[in-house]
């Protein structure tokens, strides 16, 4: 916004977003978005303001990209291949469910595009 002119001031107290942490009963969980899954979104909010994003930041493609851990010490591991991730849902009974998550997930990603794009 300030790149546009705008005048702008940051308030309020304590952190937000993602450097926000949460220590409850010997854990720690961020309060913030913990993964970047559209880049090209952050590359054009920099070069709005007339910046590269690569002259601040090192991004690095991470496979798994999340690792989810339950109770009973399963875990699952969200991976970029599209068809093992199929394979590994598929193998625990929940095929179809993901089958309809990708689809609507390509259905917001489309809106996003040509809308923030």
């Amino acid at each position: 916004m300030s790149a546009q002119g705008a005048s702008v001031a940051a308030i309020g107290g304590g952190l937000g977003g993602k450097p926000a942490v949460l220590h409850e009963g010997g854990f720690r969980f961020d309060m913030g978005p913990t993964i970047l899954t559209v880049p090209r979104v952050l590359e054009r909010i920099f070069a709005e303001a007339g910046r590269n994003l690569s002259d601040y930041l090192d991004l690095v493609r991470l496979d798994p990209q999340w690792r989810c851990f339950f109770d009973d010490g399963t875990r699952i591991d969200l991976q970029e291949d599209i068809d093992a991730m199929d394979r590994f849902v598929s193998g625990r009974g929940a095929g179809e469910g993901y089958k309809r998550f990708q689809e609507i997930s390509a259905h917001l990603l489309d809106i996003s595009n040509r809308f923030f794009l």
